[in-house]
């Protein structure tokens, strides 16, 4: 090796070395991402960084109920949709479990939950109903045509009774939170001087139409016009 080539070998080298330094400067040094971390936890670091990446996908969410719910995946809350609002999602669901858990603003009814089946997949649309497996929920909103003020009862009679509230006379849009629709669900309203209105099954009384058959599909509303028994 002549003397030019000797140089040449080892301005490569210092040029290799400098580039080298630089790298690790980037990787280790101040304000780096992976400062004061092993070679273990930054390989680990990137890793889950692409994991992330990969997993990344937007879902389009659909609440068809009533009241706002809370939009979870893997248990990880995520978002709140109002009543009756689509939002399209992007984070890193996929192959993930997406579930949610109504809120309701309205006196008495209950919250409840679902998830569903499948994992969430890149542009997946997920509706949210008042049907959840086998069981479905409704939201009842009552109309008073009588100028009586009356005590608003679901289930009135058995072990899920739940009162309401007050309806006063002439009264429209009395509306209560979410309640398990059974076989013999009612809703019940008692008045001064023994007058009551009732809907669906209530004690020996002639069945009055049956709860179950007049909840809308989707969002489980049960609209309801107080007349005279």
């Amino acid at each position: 090796m002549d003397k030019n080539e000797v140089i040449d070998f080892w301005v490569k080298n210092l040029i290799l070395t400098v580039i080298g330094g630089l790298i690790i400067a980037f990787i280790i040094g101040e304000g780096s991402l992976f400062q004061g971390k092993s070679l273990i936890d930054r390989a680990e670091n990137l890793k889950a960084t692409i994991a992330v990446r990969q997993s990344m996908c937007t879902i389009e969410v659909q609440n068809n109920l009533l009241v706002p719910v809370k939009v979870s995946v893997d248990g990880a809350y995520i978002w709140t949709l109002e009543a009756g609002s689509t939002q399209k999602i992007k984070g890193s669901f996929e192959n993930k479990i997406l579930s949610f858990e109504s809120e309701t603003p309205y006196a008495g009814g209950m919250n409840f939950s679902g998830h569903f089946v499948e994992p969430v997949v890149e542009n997946g649309v997920y509706p949210i109903t008042s049907r959840i497996g086998d069981l479905t929920y409704y939201l009842v909103d009552i109309t008073n045509k009588s100028d009586f003020t009356c005590d608003v009862y679901v289930d009135k009679g058995y072990v899920s009774e739940a009162y309401l509230g007050k309806i006063m006379g002439r009264q429209e849009d009395f509306r209560s939170g979410y309640f398990q629709v059974y076989n013999n669900s009612n809703i019940v309203a008692l008045c001064p001087d023994d007058q009551f209105y009732y809907f669906g099954e209530y004690g020996d009384k002639e069945v009055r139409y049956r709860v179950a058959d007049y909840v809308e599909q989707e969002t489980g509303l049960l609209q309801w016009t107080m007349r005279a028994p």
